[in-house]
């Protein structure tokens, strides 16, 4: 049996794929799934995938049941690459594994749903002619429509002038465009994966010493796997950059210095960086893995998490930051994704110089400069203060649902930054205090010098809007039993996915449908009392 690669299309996790050798797999909620599934529409021992000579999938008595292909299966059914499954709000996709190590595009949707094309020659030609090397023989797609170019090390998107147009990651390319891994490219009706196998596949990738287990992701310079250390089988997660950044000695330099200076900044607000190194090529920085994700995952839950949990994260943030340009690292853009969540409800900066510098570029399928500073995209490197203002367009997009001057284009998105005035934060979100609106605005001032003097300053103004939202959150619930579940405490620990002992029992009343009401409600009491006990430790952290 061929294996396979499961690919998330949808869901919070979508752009992940995990390759699975023939085996049994369980998918699920729960943590020791062999494909854990973050999505509240999945049962803890949801479904089971059998891949041997014939693949089959059999639902293990979940609440929502499992679909095949859009249609819900009756115990279990068998399945063919190319298959989806659907469980809640998470589809994957089920494909033939391509050759280890290799360039290719893989078929997301159409007849062709799951089929590999090797990008193996210094071109490849897309269209609806019969002597293309990838045909789409349908409507909407010109004779001769785009190439694909290789040139050292690189791969370019070229649209041939087709009626329609070609599409990367949703922007129209006008010219060419460069692809990197995780890249989707549209062609008439049908959109394509571009797979980097020389980052992208566990069987090409080795890391001495570490066992890669799942693609998390591709970001601005790499791909993020899910792994584990093998002396101590410690999660971890690993970064492997982009080939032609390996290849580059300034670039791979930078980072290498960059995450050699992180290993020694020691703060309870900065991730650790455990290893960094080069192996065969290939440059690779390793930190201890977040098992409860990021204020990425925290977004995607939308704008009902209490703005008391947003500023104390917030708070988090700032120290973490603080902490490395102290020991002289400033973070070249931070995103949602670099904010990650400990169990003890406290968040810390991950990538401290090691992420993406901001290179100016807007062409097609280019990364929303959502969150840089008007000084980056007049040309300028980040410092300090644009760090502030990259803090404010997270804290922004937290507490409003939507990032700062939401456009279709890059390049739209950078004119609105330098031109428009930010939309008011209450005018979206009107539970924001106006004292944090302040925050926020003043960090994402466009003027540089009308931000934060430094750092204190902004710790001082985020630990006084902490204390005030916790207590407006702990006065709320003395006055209204019902916010056990629809309130503030409720919405706090959903984003959190339950975390915390507050979290859990909260989580346990509601599933509970066949409790009698009595002890119901003694859990649901139990979550509300933990859950204020929760935003009592944040205050209580952030006024010593």
């Amino acid at each position: 049996m061929t294996a396979l690669v499961a690919r998330f299309l949808t869901g919070s996790q979508a752009g992940r794929s995990q390759h699975l050798k023939p085996g049994r797999y369980v998918l699920g909620r729960g943590k020791d799934c062999d494909l854990p599934l973050h999505d509240n529409g999945a049962s803890r021992r949801h479904a089971e995938l059998v891949i041997d000579d014939v693949i089959n999938i059999v639902d293990l008595g979940s609440a929502n049941g499992t679909l095949l292909n859009g249609t819900k299966i009756n115990g279990s059914a068998t399945l063919a690459t190319g298959a989806t499954l659907r469980i809640g709000n998470t589809e994957i996709l089920l494909a033939a594994e391509g050759g280890a190590g290799e360039l290719r595009l893989v078929a997301l949707d159409g007849p062709q749903r799951g089929t590999s094309w090797p990008l193996d020659g210094e071109r490849t030609t897309i269209g609806r002619d019969g002597d293309c090397t990838l045909q789409i023989a349908e409507s909407g797609v010109s004779g001769l429509h785009a190439t694909l170019d290789f040139n050292q090390g690189k791969v370019h998107l070229r649209d041939l002038n087709s009626h329609n147009g070609t599409f990367l990651n949703g922007d129209k390319v006008d010219g060419s465009a460069r692809l990197r891994a995780g890249d989707v490219v549209q062609v008439g009706p049908r959109s394509f994966e571009f797979i980097d196998g020389r980052s992208d596949d566990s069987d090409a990738v080795k890391i001495p010493g570490y066992h890669l287990i799942e693609r998390i992701g591709a970001g601005s310079i790499g791909v993020t796997w899910r792994g584990k250390r093998e002396h101590d089988l410690r999660a971890v997660a690993i970064k492997i950059l982009d080939a032609d950044i390996a290849e580059d000695p300034a670039h791979r330099a930078r980072i290498l210095n960059a995450a050699r200076a992180a290993s020694r900044v020691q703060h309870p607000n900065v991730l650790e960086v455990l290893d960094s190194g080069v192996h065969e090529g290939r440059v690779y920085v390793v930190a201890p893995w977040a098992a409860h994700g990021s204020l990425a995952d925290l977004i995607s839950h939308g704008n009902d998490t209490p703005p008391a949990i947003i500023a104390a994260l917030a708070l988090d943030a700032a120290r973490g930051l603080a902490a490395g340009e102290e020991a002289g690292i400033v973070h070249a853009g931070l995103r949602p994704g670099d904010i990650l969540l400990d169990n003890d409800g406290v968040a810390r900066i991950a990538d401290l110089g090691v992420s993406g510098a901001f290179d100016g570029k807007l062409e097609a399928g280019s990364e929303r400069p959502y969150y840089r500073s008007t000084e980056e995209l007049d040309g300028h490197a980040a410092d300090a203060l644009s760090n502030q203002y990259h803090l404010g367009g997270l804290l922004y997009h937290a507490l409003t649902g939507e990032p700062p001057f939401a456009d279709s284009t890059a390049r739209g998105v950078a004119d609105a930054h330098r031109e428009r005035r930010l939309p008011a934060i209450r005018d979206c979100n009107p539970t924001v205090p106006m004292g944090l609106e302040r925050i926020v605005s003043r960090l994402m001032a466009r003027r540089p010098a009308e931000r934060y003097r430094d750092w204190a300053a902004v710790i001082t103004d985020l630990e006084k809007a902490v204390r005030e939202g916790a207590q407006a959150v702990i006065a709320e619930a003395s006055h209204d039993s019902s916010i056990a579940e629809t309130g503030a405490v409720k919405a706090a620990l959903d984003a959190h996915q339950g975390r915390g002992r507050g979290g859990r029992a909260l989580r346990k009343g509601r599933r509970g449908d066949q409790m009698p009401d009595g002890i119901k409600n003694l859990v649901i009491a139990a979550g509300v009392l933990l859950g204020l006990l929760f935003l009592l430790a944040f205050a209580q952290r952030f006024m010593r």
